[in-house]
C-alpha cells in the first residue's frame, strides 16, 4: 500500500511540473508574440572595404517596410528582412534573427572586391569569383 501511495503521489507531482512548464511556455509565447521591436542592430564584417555601412541595411530594410522599430515581434518576417538585403549587389550574405529581448539582429558580409574598373564615370568591383557589380 505504501509503494501505491508512493507511485501516486510521484505521479502527481511530475504531473503539476509537466502542467507548470506547458502553462508558462505558452504565457513566454504571448509575451513574446505582442512584445514591440525594440531596435535593429546590425554587424558588417567589412575587413576594412567600407562600402557597406550600418546605415545602409537599416535604410535597405525600412524603405521596402519590411520591417521597422515597434512592430510586434511576431509579425517581424525574417525572411523577407534578409531577402531585402541580399537584393544588394554589394552583399554576399546575410543573417537575421531576433532576440527575446526585442532586438532585431542583421548580420552582413560584403562581396569583396578584387578589381574596380572606372568606365565612363561609373565605379564597377570585381569578385574573385568573377561577379561584377556596382
Amino acid at each position: 500500500m505504501n509503494k501505491l501511495r508512493n507511485i501516486l503521489l510521484y505521479a502527481l507531482l511530475w504531473a503539476f511540473i509537466a502542467g507548470f512548464v506547458i502553462f508558462f511556455a505558452a504565457k513566454s509565447s504571448e509575451h513574446y508574440a505582442s512584445s514591440p521591436l525594440q531596435r535593429i542592430e546590425v554587424s558588417v564584417s567589412d575587413d576594412g572595404n567600407g562600402c557597406i555601412t550600418s546605415r545602409d541595411v537599416i535604410a535597405w530594410i525600412t524603405a521596402d517596410s519590411v520591417v521597422s522599430v515597434g512592430d510586434a515581434l511576431d509579425s517581424v518576417d525574417i525572411c523577407r528582412v534578409e531577402q531585402s538585403v541580399r537584393e544588394a549587389e554589394c552583399v554576399e550574405s546575410v543573417e537575421a534573427y531576433l532576440s527575446w529581448g526585442g532586438t532585431l539582429f542583421v548580420d552582413v558580409a560584403p562581396r569583396l572586391p578584387l578589381l574596380r574598373l572606372n568606365c565612363q564615370g561609373f565605379n564597377h568591383y570585381v569578385t574573385r569569383e568573377g561577379y561584377v557589380y556596382t
